[in-house]
């Protein structure tokens, strides 16, 4: 390898430098990985209260025999 750099001019690194820089590059990834899962799962949040709350209206507005029942107790 030590040939191979000197005649393409590529630099080596001592090895707990580049197992350093490969962590640091995981660490990175692992964080935009967990903050698209947060993101994701924020917006299936949402989606399920939005269809939630669209069925709590739906129900009020076109009331059951049993829900018209309920509301006029």
């Amino acid at each position: 390898m030590e040939l191979y750099s000197q005649l393409h001019g590529v630099q080596e690194f001592p090895k707990s430098e580049l197992e350093d820089c490969q962590l640091d590059a995981l660490r990175k990834l692992q964080e935009i990985e967990h903050r698209l899962a947060e993101e994701r799962l924020s917006a299936q949040k949402n989606y399920i209260i939005n269809l939630y709350e669209q069925l709590e209206r739906g129900i009020h507005l076109y009331p059951t025999a049993r829900t018209y029942c309920m509301m006029q107790s």
